[in-house]
């Protein structure tokens, strides 16, 4: 994105939008990806990351959990948990 357009991701960038409900920010500050943009993308609450620098920002959007992506894996993990444990504890008895 070297002229802060989203054109090249613009359908992923629309799905997200209906998704979430709102409209991205920005995804570039000058040259500089934009703090915003990043929560947005990682779904946090409009103003979750606010009163920190852009940088800091980026940093900790990028070092999060998406929620979506978390809720979906336990989801998907936690019943085979589960019956890996309950095959294990049958197997001691």
């Amino acid at each position: 994105m070297p002229d802060g357009s989203i054109r090249d991701y613009g359908p992923a960038v629309r799905r997200h939008a209906a998704v979430l409900g709102r409209q991205p920010p920005p995804p570039c500050v000058g040259r500089s990806l934009n703090g915003e943009f990043s929560e947005w993308m990682m779904m946090f609450p409009k103003g979750w990351l606010d009163g920190i620098g852009n940088s800091a920002k980026k940093r900790l959007a990028g070092n999060a959990v998406c929620s979506p992506q978390a809720a979906a894996a336990l989801r998907l993990l936690v019943p085979r948990v589960l019956e890996a444990l309950e095959r294990e504890q049958a197997r001691r008895l």
